[in-house]
């Protein structure tokens, strides 16, 4: 989890050390370029309660702590101060602030989902869903819209893809299409009771099961086959919108749908070049 996120999330704090995280928080450049005793004395605590701070939040120390801290600022592309992603602007907001701060928010959450995204993780998922005969893509709500844009791409390459966009008309199948099925969950908090009905469905039928989930607490995580899993410390409710979500659900299909590609490179990039000639030959905009 990002450090900032852990200071905004962490339950394990004593009151006076949830204000040393909101110092942080506030103020994180001048942190990094304090020394214990600075930043100590501007918390009205001890050396020895700022190192127990750090500790609860597992690291050795303060350095260890500022070096973390110096690594996620370097994704304050355009403004000093992280983009609150729930409620990004405040009354009254005049619209230059406004545009600058979506552009920080949105370079902001791709830096953060870079960061930590698994790697391993994304070929894993990759070369399941290319050695699948059909994949079943389950979303619902805001997941949907990602959904049904990385289900067009990927059909269009010749993967055999189900989905039902239509909330309320999931059909939840009985028995196993194929023998090389493979069930795709998108959700963005993987709590719902959609979810849970997926997971037990499927783990039912013993088909491989993906969750891509921007929720590492997810009680059905641990129950599917594989997981790409980021956080962006998104509110599930009381926020201007899915700002942050569907900017990191997009970059995690975007490079799943790339790594797939890159499987077959010169086979889909003909089925592309031949889409184009058909399009030109059908004057088709």
């Amino acid at each position: 989890m990002l450090l900032f996120n852990k200071l905004r999330t962490i339950d394990s704090l004593s009151d006076s050390e949830k204000m040393i995280a909101q110092f942080v928080l506030d103020r994180p450049r001048e942190v990094i370029d304090m020394n214990i005793d600075e930043f100590a004395n501007l918390n009205y605590v001890s050396n020895s309660s700022i190192v127990r701070f750090c500790q609860k939040l597992d690291f050795k120390g303060f350095s260890d702590f500022k070096i973390r801290l110096a690594s996620e600022i370097n994704t304050f592309l355009v403004s000093d101060k992280r983009v609150e992603v729930d409620m990004p602007i405040g009354p009254n907001t005049p619209p230059k602030e406004i545009s600058t701060t979506f552009l920080n928010l949105y370079l902001q959450t791709l830096t953060d989902a870079h960061t930590v995204l698994d790697i391993d993780s994304l070929e894993e998922v990759a070369k399941v869903l290319e050695d699948a005969d059909v994949i079943t893509i389950l979303a619902t709500g805001p997941s949907m819209v990602v959904a049904l844009d990385f289900y067009y791409r990927i059909k269009r390459l010749g993967y055999v893809v189900i989905i039902e966009p239509i909330t309320g008309y999931h059909s939840l199948p009985q028995v196993k299409r194929s023998d090389k099925e493979v069930a795709l969950i998108i959700t963005s908090f993987g709590n719902s009771h959609y979810v849970k009905n997926w997971v037990e469905t499927e783990k039912r039928l013993n088909t491989p099961t993906v969750m891509i989930c921007l929720n590492p607490l997810s009680p059905y995580l641990n129950q599917v086959d594989y997981q790409i899993v980021l956080d962006t410390g998104e509110q599930r409710v009381h926020k201007l919108g899915h700002f942050a979500s569907r900017t990191a659900m997009n970059y995690i299909l975007d490079c799943l749908y790339a790594t797939m590609f890159s499987l077959n490179y010169e086979k889909n990039e003909a089925i592309l070049y031949s889409e184009r000639d058909d399009a030109e030959k059908n004057n088709i905009q």
